[in-house]
């Protein structure tokens, strides 16, 4: 180990710390969610989805959680 990692860290854990925090999986309205920095991004079960079909649902349930304010 150099003084630089001794000070800094090790640049390689360091990312792979990073993306740790980044890339998590949350409970949300009963589904579990891939998150990205605290941001929902799909639920886990659309990984077994056709990617275009799991695209398409993800932007379903984006406009669903980010217009309920308007149906109010």
């Amino acid at each position: 180990m150099n003084l630089k990692e001794v000070i800094f860290g090790n640049p390689t854990e360091n990312k792979i710390n990073e993306s740790k925090r980044i890339y998590q999986i949350e409970e949300f309205e009963g589904r579990f969610w891939l998150t990205f920095n605290g941001a929902l991004i799909c639920p886990t079960d659309l990984f077994i989805a056709e990617p275009l079909a799991a695209l398409d649902e993800i932007r379903k349930l984006y406009v669903e959680r980010n217009t309920k304010e308007e149906r109010v």
